[in-house]
């Protein structure tokens, strides 16, 4: 077997923060508790988590960023993420979040995208950890483990978020902002072929 590296076959989403847009970044309100956002587990009730948008900053993008954490999409990005889910991204839920703009005082509607489960879609042979934290330090997705699903998160890592080129397509199709992209480092096991 030899190793091949696939390019630009899933992308890495980053959220505004890598924007050259000004957009508004919610904050927790002081009685937030991060527990509140789940690291893996099936969700059964569903509460609206709340956060706020300070009244000086820009508009809220699609995908956004947080003091707290990360994957908090709008409707319109939910609705596309949702559209194009295989069967072995069935398991995700949607967290439903309300973010309140402190300058207009309107309650905006947005989600969080959650896995019940950390999924298995690293090459461990060439993904590197932290020995200290255990966190993942280069991050190499196994085409294996990922080529039938569209969306995926990453172990040893709360904010790393993968997509096939197909939704990532979509997404930006779709007009999403607050986007930014870059290609996956995924390998792939080949057979090679012996020569008689």
């Amino acid at each position: 077997m030899k190793q091949v590296e696939l390019k630009n076959t899933f992308f890495r989403l980053f959220d505004g923060m890598y924007s050259t847009k000004k957009f508004g970044i919610p904050e927790a309100f002081n009685n937030f508790d991060p527990l509140d956002i789940p690291d893996e587990g099936y969700q059964k009730q569903l509460i609206p988590i709340y956060f706020r948008k300070l009244k000086n900053e820009g508009p809220l993008p699609d995908f956004v960023c947080t003091n707290i954490c990360g994957r908090i999409c709008s409707p319109k990005l939910k609705n596309t993420i949702h559209k194009h889910l295989t069967e072995a991204d069935s398991e995700i839920q949607w967290l439903p979040m309300i973010i309140e703009d402190e300058g207009t005082g309107d309650k905006l509607e947005y989600y969080y995208l959650h896995f019940p489960k950390i999924c298995d879609t690293l090459d461990m042979q060439h993904s590197t950890f932290s020995r200290h934290s255990g966190l993942v330090e280069r991050v190499v997705f196994s085409y294996k483990k990922t080529c039938n699903r569209s969306i995926f998160n990453c172990p040893g890592s709360r904010v790393i978020l993968a997509c096939s080129k197909e939704l990532k397509e979509a997404i930006f199709k779709a007009g999403c902002t607050g986007i930014s992209v870059e290609p996956a480092n995924v390998i792939q096991l080949v057979e090679e072929k012996r020569i008689l």
